[in-house]
């Protein structure tokens, strides 16, 4: 493909297009990835209530980032950067690290009337900037910050 400099021949680390050393971060410090979901399969089945009862469309935040920004389960926050905004519930665990956030993609984008997203779409914080190889969706790559709503 001839992009040396983001798909190398030899694997080697390459820093995320926004990530915790981009200037960015010192405004939106968290890193936001969007991991697939037990209850979906990318968008299908996001509009099933069954579902949403089994498993909410949450954020999930480390203890120590949760406790930094008064944050308890289940409170309603903002999850944004200069892309967007969505407002989901937050679910606090140590099973994600500190300083990364993540948002179960494939939720529908619904926005309210100020143009909030309500449900949790994680396109609504991702830039359009698709990947070097696979020309996809860079929804890994995603600086937000999070506070109570």
């Amino acid at each position: 493909m001839n992009k040396p400099e983001l798909i190398p021949a030899v694997p080697k680390y390459i820093p995320a297009w926004e990530g915790p050393q981009a200037p960015l971060a010192r405004q939106y410090p968290l890193q936001c990835i969007g991991h697939h979901y037990k209850r979906r399969v990318h968008s299908t089945f996001d509009n099933v209530p069954w579902l949403e009862e089994a498993s909410a469309q949450e954020v999930w935040i480390n203890p120590a980032d949760a406790a930094e920004r008064g944050l308890k389960a289940g409170d309603k926050v903002k999850v944004f950067n200069d892309r967007g905004v969505m407002v989901i519930p937050v679910k606090i665990t140590s099973r994600i690290m500190p300083g990364v956030v993540s948002v179960p993609q494939g939720a529908w984008w619904t926005p309210d009337e100020n143009g909030i997203d309500r449900r949790g779409c994680t396109n609504t914080i991702t830039k359009y900037h698709p990947t070097p190889l696979a020309f996809g969706n860079p929804q890994h790559t995603n600086l937000v910050q999070i506070a109570k709503n």
